[in-house]
């Protein structure tokens, strides 16, 4: 999902009162993409299967979202545009939705938004080409390279595994390894070995900051740096300055498995955008080498996974940080895990 188009639907839900999470930003949305996404408006809860429709009908969802998936819980479609005729037939089955013009239906507890009949002033922003996108680092291809990097005994386990620890899902997996197989970073689909792995590495690194760990994915907040109040029950990964040791770090950038509001509060933050220094990112991986990871029960503050570490000092155009990664003792061919 384009940037400005993920802003506007963010805009036309903030007005209604209503909070949308997931684990990835609507910015990171793909094409045909689905997930799960908690709605909130005062005490009213509600999960959802969010879907993202260039062409918002009933055949698109029908195709984009499996029938098992679409009976576990309510729908909601996002996109640019929606026709009268369309809306009708999704308010009939009981799907929510919502477009960029801000013509809604949305419907859980004792909620009900309903709006018909607003159109674009000007030809829509998000017009986009059609057809799957061929480059290497689209988001959740980024995210199938990453946990190859960081895990290389992933390259030996089977697609669904790999999609697993990645957090995608077994097509982007498939559709990765046969990118990384035409562009010359794979020998082939049997051999899955990893080839010019540090010029893949500093690609990773250089598009990090545009695609995967693009702004439109993170929470910003001004506070005190240097300390860190976590909950007994909650974990956090630690990028950027902040994981290195003895450094006096001026920024802190977090990765957490589900945003939680406590952690603002039980530090004091305060949302900021210009003047910065606190960055809250959902966290994109979980580790094959940490059952308590996959189980939910790690705790505490954690490193992130030093790859991460690397791309976020990269990506922070302060030259102190960049020339701290240049510091770091960082192996291309055998990663330290966290």
């Amino acid at each position: 999902m384009i940037e400005e188009l993920a802003r506007q639907l963010d805009r036309h839900l903030d007005s209604w009162g209503i909070g949308l999470e997931g684990s990835r930003p609507l910015g990171l949305y793909e094409e045909h993409e689905f997930g799960t996404v908690e709605l909130r408006r005062g005490k009213q809860r509600q999960f959802m299967t969010a879907v993202y429709l260039p062409e918002m009908t009933l055949s698109a969802l029908s195709s984009s979202v499996p029938p098992v998936v679409r009976q576990q819980m309510p729908l909601i479609a996002l996109g640019p545009r929606i026709t009268a005729r369309a809306a009708e037939a999704m308010r009939a089955q009981g799907i929510n939705y919502v477009d960029e013009s801000g013509n809604a239906y949305i419907r859980f507890g004792d909620v009900l938004i309903d709006i018909r009949g607003r159109t674009a002033s000007h030809r829509s922003s998000a017009k986009i080409a059609r057809g799957p996108r061929k480059t290497l680092f689209t988001p959740r291809r980024a995210q199938v390279i990453f946990g190859l990097l960081s895990w290389p005994e992933l390259l030996e386990r089977s697609m669904q595994e790999i999609a697993h620890y990645s957090r995608s899902s077994v097509g982007q997996v498939h559709d990765t390894i046969q990118l990384l197989i035409e562009r010359g970073f794979m020998v082939s689909s049997r051999d899955r070995a990893l080839l010019r792995k540090e010029e893949l590495i500093d690609l990773w690194v250089a598009e990090y900051p545009s695609g995967l760990g693009s702004y439109t994915a993170e929470r910003r907040f001004r506070g005190d740096a240097q300390h860190l109040t976590v909950a007994d029950s909650a974990v956090v990964y630690l990028s950027g300055e902040a994981a290195l040791p003895g450094i006096r770090h001026q920024t802190l950038t977090l990765y957490t498995p589900r945003f939680d509001a406590q952690l603002v509060g039980a530090n004091r933050w305060r949302r900021a955008e210009e003047d910065a220094n606190i960055f809250v990112r959902p966290q994109f991986w979980l580790s094959p080498d940490s059952s308590e990871e996959e189980e939910g029960s790690l705790r505490g503050a954690l490193n992130a996974p030093e790859l991460l570490i690397y791309a976020d000092l990269m990506a922070s155009d302060d030259p102190r940080q960049i020339e701290m990664a240049k510091d770091m003792k960082y192996a291309a061919a055998s990663q330290t895990r966290p």
